[in-house]
């Protein structure tokens, strides 16, 4: 599996390094550590303090190794390759100063005047940083080589065998650890990709759930919760397609009857999705929408949001009514030239929550369900009927109330609550 997205590379190499930024200063510490005790150990092996040039550099040069090592340790997207660069430039040079130091005491360049072993301790060093990838290997490696073969060319007083014999061990060392760190960059490339395809497949899980239930109940579920949301201000839509019974036992093929709500059903959803309602749930012909979609916080729920909710409700409503009137003017099916809705909306107490442990379902209970519900079913076809609280919260902001044309309409008893509407 190949990691093909867009700037790959440098989000692959930020996410390794994010990741394994602990080890990678670690490491980085115990080099810059090694590169110590060979620059003080020659010096002490001399038997005198000398200030030399190479002395005054190690200033600079520390103050870089603690650059270089905030920089890694608090990886930046942006630069990432630059101070990656800068790694491997470092250890370039550590590679190098174990070999001046060693020419400079010894005298001559021979199989002597190197130790194989701080170097092997070095290239494993490198290799143990996880941020460095096979070919960043390559190129320290390469440089550091080549750097190698021209001061022993220069300078060694004949070409001995034990210095072939060293750089072919060298390289074989080299080999070993690039097969190494090619393995390693593979499996941490299919990690990130399995990761990332994960993510993807959560991200469309959480798409999912989010159509299914409010906005705020996801992070309910996920953390395997339950919430109760109490409302005292939450508008409601209740429809009914008028008419859909009959088109339903006079149609002769049953899925005509199933396309046909398929058809408006996802007309709904979006708009919903457009107006930025909740679709609470369908039973049958009949389709049912909150105002409230989970997006801000309940704490949060001002004045003018309930006023916005509820007038989202009603736009909502509306644009119902003229895709009933749509797919009623553009069939040929006589038994459809019947179809309407009624609506019904009011703004009141409800109380809602997750129903169900294995299959959820965000559910709405109270009395403003219940006249929400009557309000409906009271109502008049290519209408939307309006409670009179719903009306009374619009009129709190008139530009929006003035947006629509209101008429008186009979009142009726609700006898289960004792009230009149």
């Amino acid at each position: 599996m190949s990691f093909e997205l867009k700037d790959s590379e440098q989000q692959f190499l930020y996410s390794i390094s994010k990741q394994e930024a602990k080890k990678t200063t670690m490491y980085l510490a115990l080099l810059i550590l090694l590169n110590k005790i060979v620059i003080f150990g020659d010096i002490l092996q001399d038997g005198y303090f000398e200030i030399s040039p190479q002395f005054y550099v190690m200033f600079p040069i520390f103050i870089f190794e603690l650059v270089l090592i905030y920089k890694l340790n608090n990886p930046s997207y942006e630069y990432i390759h630059f101070w990656t660069y800068m790694l491997l430039i470092y250890g370039i040079t550590v590679l190098i100063v174990l070999l001046s130091y060693q020419a400079k005491y010894l005298g001559k360049w021979t199989i002597a005047g190197f130790n194989e072993l701080q170097i092997q301790l070095t290239l494993s060093l490198i290799f143990m940083m996880r941020n460095v990838l096979l070919r960043h290997f390559v190129i320290t490696y390469a440089v550091y080589m080549t750097t190698w073969l021209v001061v022993v060319t220069f300078l060694a007083e004949k070409f001995e065998y034990q210095i072939v014999q060293f750089i072919l061990g060298q390289i074989m060392y080299a080999i070993l650890l690039a097969v190494g760190i090619h393995h390693r960059e593979m499996i941490q490339r299919k990690s990130l990709n399995y990761e990332r395809i994960l993510n993807i497949e959560i991200d469309n899980i959480s798409v999912l759930i989010s159509k299914l239930v409010p906005f705020h109940i996801l992070t309910v579920i996920k953390n395997e919760k339950r919430q109760v949301d109490e409302f005292d201000d939450q508008t409601l839509l209740f429809t009914d397609m008028v008419g859909f019974t009959a088109f339903s036992k006079n149609v002769k093929d049953p899925r005509e009857v199933v396309n046909l709500l398929s058809k408006l059903f996802s007309r709904f959803d979006q708009l919903c999705e457009e107006n930025r309602v909740y679709k609470v749930h369908t039973i049958g012909d009949c389709y049912v929408i909150m105002g409230y979609n989970g997006k801000i916080d309940k704490s949060r729920r001002s004045k003018n949001v309930v006023i916005d909710e509820a007038q989202k409700v009603i736009q909502t409503g509306i644009e119902m009514i003229e895709i009933i009137k749509e797919v009623r003017e553009a069939s040929e099916d006589e038994n459809l030239k019947a179809l309407d809705m009624r609506i019904g909306i009011h703004t009141g107490k409800v109380v809602a929550g997750i129903i169900g442990s294995k299959v959820v379902r965000y559910d709405i209970f109270g009395e403003g369900v219940l006249i929400a519900n009557k309000m409906e079913s009271n109502g008049v076809p290519g209408k939307v009927c309006v409670s009179d609280e719903t009306r009374k919260i619009l009129m709190q902001q008139p530009e929006i109330y003035n947006e629509y044309l209101f008429e008186e309409h009979s009142a009726f008893t609700l006898s289960s609550i004792n009230r009149q509407i």
